[in-house]
């Protein structure tokens, strides 16, 4: 697993620990950054000319040097020109956490078979029950350690257990209530955040999307949090942009006419990298907020893994105007997306979901008496 790195920030410095010797510290990590940089941005712009990735497989080739047991969420990657002064910084973790329903009821839809291959058949019993999954979870998040957790598909009658336990460990959570969800929802989005460092403010819920405002105890800066789960029909591209412009235009709303921080993360259910649909690029080019993908700037890893289809959906999404991305998760090394492509695919016995999560650190660029007024149109 991964921890969140250490940080000299003030307002952050002691809420990080490193609890295993494969994730470099942050000395280490900016002594080797100048030559991992070189190959990150070269590796960019190889992404930057490939076309719509659809599948991995043939990226990811069979070899004889796979690892016997994928047991580690990889590396933490420091951002180019990043800073390490004494603005405050938070992190924030995203996960889509499999609903049980989902999983039990999976055998129901002919569209998770693929060329006769159904997407769960792979993963015992055992390993899909949700009390072992729930455990392997939470220990994960705990573990972690992220000042904001946000999850999806999360069922309501799994929220109160999972809250209990998550308040034993300093989070306050709050649950996506759409009223006008169809009766037959059983799960929404949560968001949990570490109430001694950051106060709820105001929360709006949407369809897709649940938004919060908070203040950074320490600081006194205001953040704006949207967690997204966007329409998963392959071919509801449109619904997906509708959702994102929807989402935006609720974060700028509780901006209350400043130029607050904000982040939107979450699972998008779509290839934002090489996305090709006219809709999602008409939202990204017209969004009415600046939005800002650092996985762009990454080598592409995939964060969902099935038997037939391995994709990066989930993201974050961030103004630069106001925050400054200081690190991003690799979610896994070269070597262990192998063995997942080919061999163990998600969920298995030790990753409890069908997604990986992604996680990120930011730091504030402005003080809360420097926040700007929106310009008036």
């Amino acid at each position: 697993m991964f921890t969140f790195p250490l940080h000299k920030s003030p307002c952050t410095s002691s809420i990080y620990h490193m609890i295993r010797k494969t994730v470099p510290t942050l000395k280490n990590v900016r002594q080797s950054s100048g030559k991992y940089f070189n190959s990150v941005m070269d590796a960019s712009k190889e992404n930057q000319s490939s076309t719509k990735v659809d599948t991995i497989k043939e990226e990811y080739p069979k070899n004889l040097t796979l690892l016997p047991v994928v047991d580690s969420l990889g590396k933490w990657i420091p951002i180019p020109a990043s800073s390490t002064g004494d603005n405050c910084s938070f992190s924030i973790l995203s996960h889509n956490v499999l609903s049980d329903e989902c999983l039990r009821s999976s055998q129901e839809h002919d569209f998770l078979i693929h060329n006769g291959v159904h997407l769960y058949d792979h993963c015992p019993a055992e390993d899909r029950a949700w009390p072992t999954r729930k455990e392997r979870l939470l220990n994960e998040w705990i573990s972690l350690n992220p000042d904001i957790l946000c999850l999806q598909e999360v069922e309501f009658t799994a929220f109160p257990e999972l809250h209990e336990r998550l308040s034993a460990a300093g989070y306050e959570g709050v649950l996506q209530d759409d009223k006008g969800r169809a009766e037959a929802q059983h799960m929404a989005n949560s968001i949990f955040y570490k109430s001694r460092i950051f106060e709820s403010q105001k929360v709006s819920h949407r369809s897709r999307a649940l938004i919060i405002k908070l203040k950074h105890v320490n600081s006194d800066n205001h953040i704006i949090v949207a967690n997204v789960h966007l329409q998963g029909d392959p071919k509801a591209d449109d619904m997906r942009a509708s959702q994102l412009k929807s989402t935006v235009t609720h974060i700028k709303k509780l901006m209350g006419g400043k130029r607050l921080p904000y982040v939107m993360t979450g699972d998008f259910n779509e290839n934002m990298v090489y996305t090709t649909s006219k809709h999602i690029l008409k939202f990204l080019n017209e969004s009415v907020l600046p939005l800002t993908n650092p996985h762009l700037q990454q080598p592409y890893k995939p964060t969902f893994i099935s038997p037939w289809i391995a994709q990066q959906i989930d993201y974050f999404y961030y103004g630069t105007r106001e925050l400054r991305n200081t690190f991003l998760i690799e979610p896994l090394q070269d070597e262990e997306i192998r063995r997942l492509v080919h061999e163990r695919y998600l969920p298995n016995h030790i990753f409890a979901s069908d997604h990986l999560p992604i996680g990120a650190c930011f730091e504030f660029l402005k003080l809360p008496d420097e926040v700007e007024k929106e310009p008036e149109e």
